[in-house]
């Protein structure tokens, strides 16, 4: 069998196994299962907050619109210091909130403000509409990992159905402690694989990183260039990213689940402080691997997997399957974190408030693993019509 892959299987058990130590100490009820009741310290609320909120886009998604676009990606040095201190700003807040009313959900929160609940129930419905093709996404870099690591062995659609398969079963078993603490396992293994590797791919090319640079300028210059070399990245776009990612990304339900899960103030305070400084590191050579990629790779058919065909091409198989586990973490902690949201808003949103007004701590957290499921699969059809990118 194909060593990338057997390193990839053995890190997926390990997640599994993660979750299954997380699940001995499941309270069956949904305020366990949705918030950990309010238990995460600052180490694993960091990582999971910082790994939720980086995507399988950190991964592939990042060099391949650089390869494609070029500088005008830095706009990501907004979206990476910011939401740390809106971590803070907001969270504090809907912390105390949530510890005063029980809310685990923005749609009880605005169910309450409103004094209305079908607003909550649309905000519900909406959420759902809108995060589902996010979980997929998250599938669709899986999908191409899958395969680039097994050279074309391991399909696409095997790829991204395995990936819900994990996803699922992580959910169900840990809820968020299972998720925060794998998140956390993946967090670090993220940021070791996106650093080290995107550095070693540049040593074994270059002899720094500014002549990298330089040889890139030479042979591209129009991705040094505003707005680039498609026109992609005009100042409305930027505004844009600023504002939806910056702050449309702190309303995603699985990251104010986040401001709910903290053991205190004090946690969240340095929580905020940690990630910023986790998401803006993580990519410092991100950029650098866009644009020597136009000169080892010209004309890639899927410029979302130029860091991992990189990796492949120009370092150890071994090394290079570690590191694209990491593409694999990116994925998994924002994937099981968006669908685990969902699902808990679905059983006490939907469920709860329309359903069955009088279902229990108990019923509600059946009710949430059992949407894991059924969203997992809606999220599955939608991964598998591969006509997107990342």
């Amino acid at each position: 069998m194909n060593v990338g892959i057997v390193i990839l299987l053995l890190y997926t058990i390990g997640l599994l196994g993660i979750a299954y130590y997380a699940s001995l100490q499941d309270k069956k009820s949904i305020s366990h299962f949705a918030t950990a009741d309010s238990s995460l310290g600052v180490f694993v609320l960091t990582l999971t907050f910082s790994a939720t909120y980086h995507s399988a886009y950190a991964f592939m998604g990042a060099a391949g619109f650089v390869y494609q676009h070029g500088i005008g990606w830095w706009v990501n040095g907004i979206w990476t210091v910011f939401p740390g201190v809106l971590f803070w700003i907001l969270g504090r807040r809907f912390w105390f909130l949530g510890r005063k009313y029980g809310y685990i959900s923005m749609a009880q929160y605005i169910s309450d403000v409103y004094q209305d609940d079908r607003i909550g129930f649309l905000v519900t419905i909406i959420t759902l509409i809108f995060t589902l093709p996010y979980v997929a996404m998250q599938a669709i870099g899986s999908g191409y990992i899958f395969e680039v690591i097994s050279d074309g062995k391991l399909s696409y659609e095997f790829g991204t159905i395995l990936f819900f398969v994990i996803m699922i079963v992580l959910v169900w078993m840990g809820g968020m402690k299972g998720i925060a603490i794998t998140d956390a396992a993946q967090g670090v293994f993220m940021w070791i694989g996106m650093v080290i590797g995107s550095y070693m791919v540049i040593k074994n090319n270059f002899p720094s990183i500014t002549n990298a640079y330089t040889e890139a300028f030479k042979v591209i210059p129009e991705h040094f260039t505003l707005p680039g070399p498609n026109g992609v990245v005009t100042s409305a776009d930027w505004i844009s990213r600023w504002v939806v990612i910056t702050i449309g990304m702190m309303m995603f339900p699985h990251i104010t689940l986040r401001f709910f899960s903290g053991r205190s103030l004090k946690v969240l305070k340095w929580s905020s402080v940690f990630s910023s400084i986790y998401l803006t590191s993580i990519y410092v050579f991100t950029p650098a691997i866009g644009f020597i990629g136009n000169i080892l790779f010209p004309n890639i058919a899927a410029p979302d997997t130029i860091f991992p065909e990189m990796l492949m091409a120009y370092t150890p198989i071994v090394f290079a399957a570690l590191v694209i586990s990491g593409a694999l973490a990116a994925s998994m902690s924002t994937g099981d974190s968006q669908l685990h949201a969902v699902s808990s808003m679905v059983s006490t949103d939907i469920y709860k408030k329309h359903i069955n007004r009088e279902a229990d701590e108990y019923k509600q957290y059946r009710v949430a693993k059992l949407f894991t499921v059924i969203l997992g699969i809606i999220s599955i059809i939608i991964a598998l019509q591969k006509d997107v990118s990342i």
